[in-house]
């Protein structure tokens, strides 16, 4: 079991801020996950923690925190 976390505007997208699913592969199927769960997630340029980290990919396994972020920016 591992935890999606959704921060800001992609809480808001998703219309939760946490949930837990089964899950142990790539951190590229799983965000085809995410999308496809959440359809209003699609349009966003998302950024993914995988334990506190910043990943492109990683292999997720059992236990792992994901946290999931919109595009920063700054003024």
């Amino acid at each position: 079991m591992i935890r999606i976390i959704y921060f800001a505007a992609a809480r808001d997208r998703s219309g939760t801020d946490n949930e837990y699913i089964d899950y142990k592969g790539s951190l590229t199927e799983l965000k085809k996950i995410i999308y496809e769960r959440h359809n209003d997630l699609k349009s966003m340029d998302l950024l993914f923690a995988v334990n506190k980290r910043y990943v492109d990919d990683c292999i997720i396994k059992d236990g792992d925190e994901i946290a999931v972020f919109p595009p920063v920016s700054g003024g």
